[in-house]
């Protein structure tokens, strides 16, 4: 299911109260608005609207998740990601970027104009410095920029791909005082914090757990 999609069938179909009116507007056909909806439904697990012979209404379920579904919609426009240059450091590009977001749900974003494809993360940031795009970058490669106002964080409540970091020892017997001492600072920075300790702390970001091979 295009869970993008089926937000927008979902919102036009609350905003006209029809389903044949939300077809015509978004110039798809009836039965297509109509399994989005089913689809997103099911998913859910919740009835998020009411029909009848007459109209179409909200349910209370439907109202909520449509005021968070109006901020997705939103964020994934605002980053489509058609009115901003792309800086992407990958040597092929997706179709799409799959973007999460905590408590809510994955949307697929369609990348707009592309500038730069490539493997080396550093030639992104140059470009991010340069005012050519946006880049999508690990918080460490940019803090020093951020913090000195070079850099501006975009849409930092999502993220596109999990990275996980492990720490690896040769041994678990016998592990230094000082080795200890480094995996029980990292276990407490990073796993399962809420805050990015590389970014302004006002900054809001997504975490991964570490994973300490120890």
């Amino acid at each position: 299911m295009d869970q993008l999609k089926a937000m927008r069938a979902f919102g036009c179909v609350a905003d006209l109260g029809s389903f044949a009116a939300a077809a015509r507007s978004l110039d798809l056909a009836p039965s297509v608005v109509t399994r989005l909806v089913a689809d997103l439904e099911r998913q859910l697990g919740a009835r998020l609207l009411t029909r009848t012979t007459r109209k179409v209404a909200l349910t209370q379920i439907g109202q909520r998740y449509r005021d968070r579904a109006d901020r997705i919609i939103r964020d994934v426009d605002a980053a489509a990601l058609g009115e901003h240059t792309m800086l992407i450091a990958l040597s092929r590009m997706p179709r799409t970027l799959v973007m999460s977001k905590s408590g809510s749900a994955t949307v697929d974003a369609v990348p707009g104009h592309v500038l730069l494809r490539s493997q080396n993360a550093e030639l992104s940031l140059a470009g991010a410095l340069a005012g050519t795009g946006i880049a999508a970058l690990p918080s460490f490669a940019v803090h020093a920029d951020v913090h000195a106002g070079r850099l501006q964080c975009v849409l930092s409540e999502w993220r596109m791909f999990d990275v996980q970091v492990f720490a690896c020892l040769p041994s678990r017997k016998q592990v230094p005082a000082v080795v200890r001492a480094v995996l029980d600072f990292l276990r407490a920075e990073f796993s399962g914090a809420r805050h990015d300790p590389w970014l302004p702390v006002d900054t809001p970001v997504l975490l991964q757990d570490l994973r300490i091979a120890a």
